[in-house]
């Protein structure tokens, strides 16, 4: 789920971007047909993934997928620059580890069911991954240390 064109490049002006004498730019349908779908991928619920030691999100039909049962979860496999939503119906844990990394300060994350995870490919199989918990509470509760990088050392600031 990536754009492979953005769509400035699909109907720019010019053959050239930016050279009128190049000619007119006649865009490619099958550019237009694939920046569509990838539109339709991203406003799309898709299929339920079973959670598993090893989860493949590679093949989400949906940005948005549901993640069903409590299977701890070790590895996820997701190409560079792609990204998947994924609301939890269970309760399992996100072992996290040299390729799998979250925002848990490196800590493992045991989930709530309606929990929110974005999940995050990049470069040499690494997958980044950021929690949202339906309760609202952080992953991780601030230090004093924390609180002047967070603003509170700012006069009136709350």
């Amino acid at each position: 789920m990536s754009f492979v064109k953005k769509i400035a490049e699909i109907l720019r002006d010019y053959a050239t971007d930016g050279v009128p004498s190049s000619g007119a730019q006649k865009p490619v349908k099958s550019d237009f047909r694939a920046w569509g779908l990838e539109i339709e991928k991203r406003t799309t619920k898709g299929s339920d993934i079973t959670a598993a030691a090893t989860l493949v999100l590679d093949g989400a039909d949906g940005y948005l997928v549901d993640i069903t049962g409590s299977t701890t979860i070790t590895a996820v496999t997701l190409s560079e620059g792609m990204e998947v939503w994924a609301r939890f119906t269970g309760a399992p844990q996100i072992t996290v580890g040299s390729n799998l990394i979250g925002n848990a300060g490196g800590s493992n994350v045991t989930l709530a069911a309606g929990d929110m995870v974005l999940f995050k490919g990049y470069a040499a199989s690494i997958v980044r991954f950021w929690v949202f918990r339906l309760n609202g509470k952080p992953l991780t509760t601030p230090s004093l240390y924390d609180l002047p990088s967070l603003g509170f050392d700012q006069p009136g600031r709350a």
